[in-house]
């Protein structure tokens, strides 16, 4: 008689994952439908309704979020900072960069005041879900605008605004959660100490990005993504131990790296480049993490009416404030572009792992910022289905 261990039984389960996220893809192709929340219906599915999961494993995997969180920060950070080029795009395409800090900031403010006068929530708190909350996802995004007809600049515009909102999503969220670690601090003793925090993370970020380099263009390695993101962690790490700002470190080393180009033509170094190998690895990589992350959201969330509720109006505020957010910095555009623009405000990826690290910390509010945050992905991601849907584009050729 054949016996199933607990071990095959996961490794079936990750296999079985890994498929359905490869179908989520395809049915994201074919109908428009995020593939996030079909990856969230399959872990809602899995434990809730068929109970395949047994509890000790969900515990397992709760205690083990902050570490694959801050592993998949790493990832998306690293990603993201490289995207961060030192050239003209990102002065030309100012649209792009108001929008990706507004998106953020924007959450921040109306999420704060909104959860203290309807919910009682202190506002620290209020302003840690708007910094989650204050991404458009790239996974939705690049694949749609890469497939339609649009003008070279609304294309680095939305490109620009869902690189940008996720970096600067994640440095808000993390120093907001340092604020809420520390709340007995006067106001001059935090400055001074988020100060000291983030200059240690620049400083560090810097001289191994300029280190890393050498030693890129010694060893050439087929490898070298693979090698770069074990040094990310790495920095991440050790800056974390010695109370630095990790995140901020990763985001200067990988503007480092993503510059490449330009600091080995200052420093005489003759690099190999090989763009498309190097975006191969980081989709695939990125594939994993998202798959992962928004099936174990739909594994451990809890289907509440009132979090429903609560989720559905907060993603409503998000959605009503994009709208002035995009006519006022696109004022001068066309109205079928600030449509698209505003269609495109899915959450995704960043908010699911940053919601996953809040949830690993515990206490009154982090573990509802989670319950939350799953909720705002559903609606938002709906609600951008559906106005996609209404959109009139030229397919590129071919697609």
């Amino acid at each position: 008689m054949l016996q199933v261990t607990s071990s095959s039984t996961v490794l079936v389960a990750i296999a079985i994952i890994i498929i359905l996220g490869y179908i989520s893809l395809d049915i994201f192709r074919r109908t428009r439908i995020p593939e996030l929340l079909i990856l969230m219906l399959i872990g809602i599915f899995l434990v809730q309704i068929l109970g395949l999961v047994p509890h000790n494993y969900l515990n397992v995997l709760r205690s083990l979020a902050p570490i694959f969180g801050s592993l998949a920060l790493v990832v998306i950070m690293y990603n993201g900072g490289q995207e961060l080029k030192f050239d003209s795009s990102l002065i030309t395409n100012w649209k792009g960069v108001a929008l990706g800090i507004l998106d953020n900031l924007l959450a921040i403010a109306l999420l704060a005041i909104f959860m203290y006068y309807a919910f009682g929530w202190p506002l620290l708190y209020g302003a840690i879900l708007g910094a989650i909350l204050g991404e458009t996802t790239s996974i939705v995004v690049i694949p749609f605008i890469r497939k339609v007809k649009l003008s070279s600049g609304l294309f680095k515009t939305l490109i620009i605004e869902s690189t940008l909102n996720s970096v600067v999503a994640i440095v808000s969220f993390s120093l907001l959660l340092v604020l809420a670690q520390n709340q007995t601090l006067s106001a001059l003793t935090f400055i001074t100490y988020i100060l000291d925090y983030i200059s240690l993370a620049v400083v560090i970020g810097f001289v191994a990005g300029i280190g890393w380099l050498f030693v890129l263009n010694s060893l050439k390695s087929a490898r070298e993504y693979l090698a770069t993101i074990a040094m990310a962690i790495l920095l991440y790490g050790l800056v974390d131990i010695f109370n630095g700002a990790p995140i901020v470190t990763v985001l200067i080393f990988a503007m480092i790296i993503g510059n490449k180009r330009i600091f080995a033509k200052a420093l005489n170094l003759k690099m190999n480049f090989n763009p498309n190998k190097e975006k191969a690895v980081e989709k695939e990589l990125e594939f994993l993490i998202s798959t992962f992350f928004f099936v174990f959201m739909g594994m451990i969330t809890v289907l509440s009416l009132g979090f429903a509720i609560e989720g559905f109006i907060v993603a409503i505020i998000l959605i009503i404030a994009r709208y002035p957010e995009v006519r006022g910095v696109m004022r001068n555009n066309t109205k079928d572009e600030r449509y698209i623009v505003f269609s495109l405000m899915p959450r995704g990826v960043t908010v699911a792992t940053l919601a996953t690290i809040a949830y690993g910390l515990g206490g009154t509010y982090f573990p509802q910022i989670f319950y939350l945050s799953f909720f705002v992905i559903v609606a938002t991601s709906i609600a951008s289905s559906f106005l996609l849907t209404k959109v009139k584009v030229e397919l590129k050729e071919g697609q």
